[in-house]
């Protein structure tokens, strides 16, 4: 029997339903929207349309307007990637006047066609990402994580972060096997936009390599062109595929107007350790503490996505750096600093001393997230064991 999940997702998609025309579910295959868009059309009384059905998809083709017209709203429609040419009868459908919630939409990664609809709509449509499974959601909990860090557990984590560390979060491969794994990303990475494409794929496992490597590494196309004997405009191209795929993590650097002396360099990881430490063909990207330093960042960007809470890494050009940097809706930050310690000290906590002493009040809270099993008050910031990111 399949195992299921919660989703701790679907809070914020239920709340846009409830305030936006269209919401446009996106997430790279496999991650499991297909199941949580069901799940929300149960929820709602409605029968999901699914664009991968032959008989469906040529239903669509033959008369775009007439099949959108004859869908009851609100609708769910599932896998809208695959007929692209839908999308502008839909914002047409739209723009002409559509309740709330009249159109739930899911597609693996960003095409042409969708973000041309993104863009005509504005403030009609809202655009949520599904990453891979977090701790909680494998073990079947929800829970605000950000709230949690005001009193965090202590003690040692229900199991080793290396487990889920190469595990990684995709459903299906949890049950799995190693050996089974890794056949299954083999074949996986073969296939793009729905078609088996070997070609591509080995032209792009480079790049995927590198990025497993180095990741969260800043982004430097010209550096990444030399160390792989490309030119820069295939890295640029390709990048940018893998990223509308789903396939890479973008972390804005934060630098704001005003703000000086900051770089404005983004980084970028893949989105799942199971691929990371499938390209790497070792245990760990690199060394322990970067495998460690990736899995804490990764659960705490999908826990922000849950909470609504934007992303940025922080560069200084005196060399400063913060791990990770949150935005609450009040515009104060969340700072984050991720290191594989078991005994923290003061000297751990990087250049977050520093950053308070910049921000003052615009820094609400700064943590140190380590791998042992002790919260430790160090200098007013608070060191919180990853057994934090466990139910």
């Amino acid at each position: 029997m399949k195992a299921v999940y919660p989703r701790c997702l679907r809070e914020r998609l239920e709340k846009a339903l409830a305030r936006r025309p269209v919401v446009v579910l996106l997430g790279a295959r496999r991650v499991g929207k297909s199941h949580l868009l069901q799940k929300l059309a149960r929820r709602r009384g409605v029968r999901p349309v699914d664009l991968a059905d032959p008989a469906t998809l040529e239903e669509a083709r033959a008369d775009p307007s007439r099949f959108l017209a004859g869908l009851r709203l609100p609708a769910a429609l599932d896998g809208v990637e695959r007929f692209p040419g839908l999308l502008s009868v839909l914002a047409r459908r739209v723009v002409e006047g559509a309740p709330a919630g009249a159109f739930l939409l899911a597609a693996s990664g960003v095409f042409p066609a969708l973000s041309r609809l993104i863009r005509a709509l504005g403030q009609q449509v809202q655009v949520l990402t599904l990453e891979p499974l977090t701790l909680a959601e494998r073990h079947g909990a929800c829970f605000n994580l950000f709230d949690r860090l005001e009193d965090p557990p202590s003690g040692p984590a229900p199991e080793s972060w290396e487990t889920p560390y190469s595990t990684g979060g995709l459903p299906e491969l949890l049950p799995l096997a190693r050996h089974e794994r890794e056949e299954w990303w083999r074949s996986h990475l073969q296939v793009a936009e729905g078609r088996a494409r070997p070609r591509r794929a080995e032209g792009e496992r480079p790049l995927l390599a590198l990025l497993a490597r180095e990741g969260p590494g800043l982004l430097n196309l010209s550096a990444w062109a030399r160390q792989l004997g490309r030119s820069q405009p295939w890295v640029t191209k390709t990048l940018e595929r893998l990223e509308n795929r789903g396939w890479v993590v973008r972390i804005p650097a934060w630098a704001p107007p005003g703000e000086k002396g900051l770089a404005r360099q983004d980084r970028v990881l893949l989105f799942d350790t199971g691929l990371i430490n499938h390209l790497t063909d070792t245990r760990y990207a690199g060394e322990r503490g970067r495998a460690f330093r990736v899995f804490a960042l990764t659960e705490l960007l999908r826990h922000a996505g849950f909470a609504g809470l934007r992303p940025h890494h922080l560069r200084g050009y005196k060399g400063q750096a913060v791990d990770l940097v949150l935005t609450r809706p009040d515009g104060r930050l969340l700072a984050f600093a991720l290191r594989f310690t078991q005994n923290p000290t003061p000297a751990d906590l990087g250049d977050l001393p520093w950053l308070k002493k910049r921000l003052g009040d615009r820094l609400a809270s700064g943590y140190l997230v380590h791998a042992g099993e002790e919260v430790v008050d160090l200098d007013g910031f608070l060191a919180v064991p990853a057994r934090v990111l466990w139910p």
